[in-house]
């Protein structure tokens, strides 16, 4: 843990103490600015960090980074005159960059959450269930259609073999051929009948990389199928 103090508590320090925060690896030990109304020292009383108007009597502390962000010359050539010998000074230049840097990080980390939770909200909101496998077997994919038909919750079939999850899965099948079978039948240990559609799955590489089955629950059609049947039985009966 890397112990830090940030000198200088405007708009600077004040969005440089809201990344810090989110870094395991960093803690504020303390954050300094002359005017106690600076939003950095607001932010830093709302989450119990200490706040002083003179940053001399913290550098006789284990502090490994000081962090000057006040913009003045004089206060920068001070803190490196009296910096402890195994903390490292930072100027506001380079501060604002980290800043910058880690900002630009959380705006994409943002973006791929954000395609994550689409994607996710798709996959589990289709109709058609869907498995799939690595390379090894073992359940990578599980969508809630799955997990309706087959009567095994997603959190029970992730990280397990198929064959535990479904024993007449040809999903190793069709990745040790790599073919792609379309629209076999199947009966689910939970009694439903599907009709299901393998592909392997490969990467931009061209590796394949797993298999992937999709699936529809065709109980009812059957069930439908064989009503229409009956019904035209008696039909011709009556004619």
């Amino acid at each position: 843990m890397q112990n830090i103090i940030i000198v200088g508590a405007g708009n600077g320090g004040y969005a440089l103490l809201k990344l810090i925060q989110q870094a395991e690896y960093l803690q504020v030990k303390a954050i300094v600015d002359i005017d106690e109304n600076a939003p950095g020292l607001k932010l830093a009383k709302e989450n119990n960090i200490p706040t002083y108007t003179d940053w001399k009597p913290l550098l006789n502390g284990d502090i490994q980074i000081i962090i000057d962000v006040t913009g003045n010359k004089e206060v920068f050539h001070e803190l490196l005159a009296n910096r402890p010998a195994t903390a490292v000074l930072i100027p506001g230049e380079i501060a604002n960059l980290i800043v910058s840097l880690l900002e630009e990080k959380n705006k994409y980390i943002n973006i791929i959450d954000q395609k994550k939770m689409m994607q996710e909200l798709i996959f589990n909101s289709i109709e058609e269930g869907m498995i799939g496998i690595d390379d090894q077997g073992i359940v990578n994919l599980f969508n809630k259609s799955a997990e309706k038909m087959t009567h095994i919750s997603v959190d029970n079939a992730i990280g397990k073999h198929v064959h535990e999850v479904i024993s007449l899965s040809e999903l190793p099948r069709v990745f040790d051929s790599g073919r792609v079978e379309l629209n076999k039948e199947l009966i689910l240990e939970s009694g439903t009948k599907i009709v299901t559609s393998r592909y392997p799955m490969i990467d931009e590489a061209g590796k394949q990389v797993g298999a992937i089955a999709v699936f529809k629950d065709i109980s009812e059609v059957v069930r439908l199928a064989e009503e229409i049947t009956n019904l035209t039985e008696i039909q011709k009966m009556l004619e």
